[in-house]
């Protein structure tokens, strides 16, 4: 467990030394890279981080989704909440060892907020990956929330999660905490909303179909592309292709009319090049191939099992 710990924050200093000594480094990229190591392990399978070392996979997850839980701590509990940890850790554990309770306790403690430390131990002792699903509401925005694993949902208690929330039009961003399975956001806006947009969290982040369109819709519009910039439009791409091939997506009944709504934001985004292979061609049909590969290929096998395709079907 220590050289989780120890490895993970020793990856995240690294960051914040380098980004110091070269003002050109983007740490955005480096814990990207981080992000997206942890979920496709995350995605293959269940183990959690405080584990034995059975094999090389298991050692790596020291440096990826250990890594990304301290940018995690700190873009939910404030700038300099990682400096202020160490700093006591060091103070209080450097001539002896610090498990998990000490840890936590510490973390609270710099933090003044008990979720911090819930936080951290679910995140190092509890297997999965959150997904999130986000739909509007009257009072502002709806997040319920799934921790999966392999690609399906298992049954753990809900993930903590640090998350921050850009408006279109409001230059400063909104920073919450997801405890819960099901939490509503206040907020009063009538623009665009994305959430982590610079995806910093172990997190998959998907959209109800009406928000989804709007995406594609703003991408075509210089001036709103301004705010929903190239990148941030590839991972909201990348977490609904994650979630759409992996059957995670459907249709309530009493809402046949998202078909609709559907087929048309899968129409635009197919024929961009934020998404390829299978999550391309099973969006739309018409598409020949997508890269080098046919697209006939992937509807025989991956696509005919899908089952939002099939509700699309359904209610056409």
């Amino acid at each position: 467990m220590t050289v989780r710990k120890q490895e993970g924050l020793s990856t995240y200093l690294e960051w914040i030394i380098t980004k110091s000594l070269d003002d050109s480094t983007e740490i955005d990229e480096l814990i990207g890279e981080k992000r997206r190591e942890g979920i496709m392990k995350d995605s293959i399978s269940s183990t959690t981080i405080v584990t034995e070392f059975r094999s090389p996979e298991d050692i790596s997850r020291c440096f990826d989704k250990s890594a990304t839980f301290f940018a995690m701590l700190e873009l939910g509990f404030g700038q300099g909440t990682v400096a202020k940890m160490v700093k006591l850790l060091m103070q209080r554990y450097s001539y002896t060892n610090a498990g998990i309770r000490e840890w936590r306790g510490v973390i609270e403690e710099v933090a003044n907020n008990f979720l911090a430390g819930e936080f951290f131990e679910k995140y190092f002792t509890q297997p999965g990956l959150p997904l999130i699903h986000v739909s509007t509401v009257a009072e502002g925005l709806k997040l319920r929330q799934n921790v999966t694993a392999k690609k399906q949902v298992i049954n753990v208690p809900p993930a903590i999660v640090p998350l921050d929330i850009a408006i279109a039009d409001i230059p400063d961003r909104k920073v919450i905490i997801l405890s819960n399975e099901t939490q509503v956001i206040s907020l009063k806006h009538n623009g665009l909303i994305v959430l982590d947009p610079d995806r910093r969290t172990h997190t998959i982040i998907i959209y109800e179909p009406e928000i989804y369109l709007r995406f594609v819709q703003c991408i075509e519009v210089p001036s709103c592309s301004v705010f929903l910039k190239s990148e941030t439009m590839k991972r909201i791409s990348d977490d609904f292709c994650w979630a759409f091939l992996g059957n995670h997506f459907t249709i309530p009944k009493n809402m046949s009319h998202q078909a609709r709504t559907w087929t048309q934001f899968m129409q635009i985004l197919s024929r961009t090049n934020y998404v390829s292979g299978s999550c391309a061609c099973c969006m739309n049909k018409n598409l020949e191939k997508s890269g080098a590969v046919r697209c006939n290929w992937h509807w025989n096998d991956v696509c005919e099992e899908l089952s939002l395709l099939k509700q699309i079907q359904q209610f056409s």
